[in-house]
């Protein structure tokens, strides 16, 4: 492994690949991703860190909402003492009150579902505030969909 990630970066070190720009490793390597997924996906986005994938998560719901004409869907719903990131956008998410202070955040429209005294979901706490369903019910193995995206794809 270190042997190809040397002779990679002799041919092209780092180069992003957001805002239409790409270069020939990353493409191949998303239409490997898109082979193998588990569900049918047609575009593969890379980000740096999980923070940024959370970030870019919202974006692109907030983003496809406004393109639909519901701009007004905005809500993302966290767990409360999570950890989704250290961006804005994703420390907005996380359920932690010591990563909000001093930095105005978390952004409006957030929520944050409870957890017990020791962190697990409690019996009421870990149910979505605007629809009451159990977050252990939002992740569908079938569409990939978690308590983040269910805030924002959920009707108002």
């Amino acid at each position: 492994m270190a042997r190809v990630a040397y002779e990679q970066t002799r041919r092209l070190g780092y180069y992003h690949s957001y805002r239409h720009n790409g270069h020939e490793p990353g493409i191949e390597l998303a239409e490997h991703l898109i082979k193998i997924a588990p569900v049918p996906m047609s575009k593969v986005l890379f980000q740096c860190s999980g923070s940024e994938a959370n970030d870019t998560a919202i974006k692109l719901v907030w983003y496809c909402h406004a393109a639909l004409g519901k701009p007004h869907k905005h809500k993302i719903i966290g767990r409360r003492m999570g950890y989704h990131g250290n961006t804005c956008a994703a420390i907005s998410a996380s359920g932690k009150s010591d990563m909000h202070a001093d930095f105005g955040l978390p952004y409006p429209g957030y929520r944050t579902a409870g957890v017990s005294p020791a962190g697990r979901p409690s019996p009421r706490g870990g149910r979505c505030q605007e629809c009451g369903r159990p977050f252990e019910n939002l992740r569908s193995p079938r569409s990939g969909m978690t308590a983040l995206s269910h805030a924002a794809l959920s009707p108002p």
